[in-house]
């Protein structure tokens, strides 16, 4: 199972990289200054920033880029939705051939039961 949370993270992950990337070629000076406004917390309504709007509209190219990226390395179809709508269903078995696996107990007792005395 992926948290909605975590996959939502990889995606911002990979664009804000994306447009670090951008902005680094064309100058240094506005990639560190892009890095820095995401790192650093501003919650002052007189400062000037970012909000997803404004990302959404300037960087929709770096958005694209990081969808065909995840849908390059990640087997989306695996990830089918709840009945309700906001997240992954659950029952996703962990492949065996995987270099890490995140579990929940039931299913790290599961898989450690049928697999006895080799890691998965």
């Amino acid at each position: 199972m992926v948290a909605l949370e975590t996959f939502s993270c990889l995606v911002l992950e990979i664009w804000f990289s994306e447009i670090y990337a951008k902005l680094a070629r064309r100058s240094p000076a506005k990639a560190n200054e892009f890095a820095y406004r995401l790192n650093e917390r501003i919650w002052d309504a007189s400062a000037d920033r970012l909000d997803l709007a404004d990302l959404v509209r300037l960087y929709w190219r770096e958005l694209y880029i990081s969808w065909l990226l995840l849908v390059e390395v990640l087997p989306l179809d695996a990830f089918t939705a709840r009945r309700e709508g906001f997240g992954f269903g659950f029952g996703r078995k962990a492949d065996p051939n995987a270099v890490a696996v995140r579990h929940w107990y039931k299913s790290a007792s599961h898989c450690a039961h049928q697999r006895l005395g080799r890691y998965c």
